[in-house]
């Protein structure tokens, strides 16, 4: 730990006059027992340094910008808000801070406010660090890619490009679609915790019961309205109709078996969402509607994969193509999982905890026990504003590198749509027309041995006609 960082409990804790112990060894030996962090590797010569020198200079490290008086105020919240069991990550911890300065008399000091303290996610990091909490949080597996979801990529990026050449498809009518389950009480499972602690309680840790939310967006960047599933027969399982109305253009959907999208949900979400969106954006784009071919990006969820839905599309509306993501390569080629996806989560869940945050303060200043209602009834009212919110962060510039980031812009490049064109001549990629779903593993006696070769050899051999006359 740095000697400013240890330094700074001598402002809290006067222990620097030698008195206490007798002699300056004795007092370091005192505080190591006393409060191991952060005063275990103290030494005497800094110690007798310090008594002889009570003022930092400004070698000594990162000058100290507030009071003592507010920084236990800092901490005092700090330990409040653990005992409760909110995470206490950096987005939560920055307003809780800034309250205390309110409460202190000190906001001025903000930058913000005309002042010079900037409460940087630096500031905060340290300043926990050297009060002994750290972030905590429990590990999971990572998702397990294809040895050759590198290739799948490609392939599924030159399925599109074979598309968009052959239909002059632009990117504004080329859509990623994609269900996320969503926890009713999303928590990260990490907060600041005393360094050392094994055992570090979460609110809603354990909580399971989740809704599922079906996002939407267009390679050109731009966010469709979100549909929420929430498990039940009637519409008495969604959020008031109060508060539905507070979010026009949003689909509030039930089902009877679970919160999980079904083949009903999926019909209604298209249907009075993606379909009305397109025939907007092909009358802006001076195309004509009905013939102008549009493309949906799916992950092979079975029941985007089942005939069912395949036929309904074909049946309903030919002018949509279906184009799948390789199976366990969306973390990698689906532009949902790679932006959006991962905003609103976390955004969620920093929603959640300020709500907590917030009525632990509200409750304590009331001189109420601290109890916190996660009944269903009270969430569904919260979760659509929360939603709202945490999709804000998606912004244009961020749904654009991400789209260029899973490969799929690439099928606007010439390049790849001349690529493209040759492996559809080897029935390596497939138009994809609605109805029609890639083909899985071969069967015995199916495979020849263009099958063996390297993607790139094959379309030089395809280029010079090499494949051919093989």
């Amino acid at each position: 730990m740095k000697a400013h960082a240890i330094r700074t409990y001598l402002w809290l804790y006067p222990t620097g006059d030698t008195s206490v112990a007798g002699s300056i060894p004795a007092t370091v030996r005192h505080l190591a027992q006393r409060m191991p962090i952060p005063y275990i590797h103290l030494s005497a010569a800094l110690l007798r340094y310090w008594v002889e020198h009570p003022q930092p200079t400004k070698a000594s490290g990162r000058p100290r910008t507030l009071d003592p008086a507010i920084e236990e105020a800092m901490l005092n919240t700090i330990k409040e808000q653990r005992a409760e069991g909110v995470e206490l990550t950096t987005p939560i911890l920055r307003p809780l801070f800034t309250t205390v300065l309110e409460e202190c008399g000190a906001a001025h000091l903000l930058v913000e406010n005309g002042g010079t303290f900037k409460m940087s996610d630096t500031w905060i990091k340290d300043f926990c660090l050297e009060h002994g909490y750290s972030m905590r949080r429990a590990t999971t597996a990572a998702q397990k890619l294809p040895d050759d979801w590198e290739a799948q990529g490609d392939l599924f990026t030159m399925n599109i490009a074979y598309l968009v050449q052959k239909y002059r498809v632009p990117p504004e009518l080329v859509i990623n679609l994609d269900q996320t389950g969503l926890n009713l009480v999303p928590t990260r499972g990490e907060t600041r915790a005393p360094v050392g602690v094994k055992e570090v309680a979460v609110v809603g840790k354990e909580d399971k019961r989740q809704i599922t939310v079906v996002l939407a967006a267009t390679m050109a960047g731009e966010m469709l309205f979100p549909q929420l599933i929430f498990k039940g027969s009637t519409d008495r399982v969604l959020p008031s109709a109060s508060v539905r109305a507070k979010f026009p253009g949003w689909l509030f959907t039930f089902n009877p078996d679970s919160h999980w999208s079904c083949l009903a949900a999926m019909k209604v979400y298209i249907t009075n969402l993606i379909v009305p969106f397109l025939e907007a954006k092909v009358g802006a784009l001076d195309l004509v509607s009905g013939e102008q071919v549009c493309i949906l990006l799916l992950d092979c969820w079975s029941v985007h994969r089942s005939q069912d839905f395949r036929s309904w599309v074909a049946e309903t509306y030919p002018w949509l193509r279906l184009v799948f993501v390789p199976a366990g390569c969306t973390s990698k080629c689906q532009l949902m999982d790679l932006v959006p996806n991962r905003i609103l989560k976390s955004g969620m869940r920093n929603q959640l905890q300020l709500h907590l945050a917030d009525s632990v303060r509200k409750l304590k200043a009331a001189g109420k026990p601290v109890s916190f209602d996660l009944r269903l009834v009270t969430l569904r009212e919260l979760l659509p504003g929360w939603l709202q919110k945490s999709l804000a962060g998606v912004s244009k510039e961020a749904l654009l590198k991400g789209a260029a980031q899973s490969g799929v812009l690439n099928a606007w490049n010439a390049t790849w749509q001349r690529q493209a064109e040759l492996a559809h001549q080897a029935e390596l990629v497939w138009p994809s027309e609605a109805g029609v779903v890639p083909p899985g593993v071969e069967g015995e006696g199916d495979s020849d041995e263009e099958d063996e070769l390297p993607l790139g050899q094959l379309l030089a051999m395809l280029a010079t006609g090499e494949a051919e006359q093989e």
